[in-house]
């Protein structure tokens, strides 16, 4: 596969975080789209008539859902961070 390959391939396997119900002066959207920016990750934010679920992200791709979780673990990966070096991640949240 070349680099154009390779770019196609990455571009037609975007993922998207949807949040739903969070708080609208919540800053968690701006934060998780930072957070992903390089990582082909689209990050979007749903109300729903109920407002239930609340404070959910749910990540999918175009062909099935991924993980839905809590947005805690997100906020917490925000606000501690994780170096890359060998430090937990969200990947590491229990």
């Amino acid at each position: 596969m070349d680099l154009r390959d390779s770019i196609e391939w990455i571009s037609h396997h975007e993922k998207e975080l949807c949040l739903f119900n969070i708080d609208p002066c919540d800053a968690i959207q701006e934060g998780v789209e930072t957070y992903f920016r390089t990582q082909n990750v689209r990050i979007t934010v749903k109300q729903t008539a109920s407002g239930s679920p609340e404070d959910v992200a749910v990540l999918s791709d175009e062909l099935a859902m991924l993980a839905v979780v809590d947005v805690s673990p997100l906020r917490r990966l925000l606000e501690e961070g994780a170096s890359g070096r060998g430090e937990l991640g969200i990947a590491d949240e229990r």
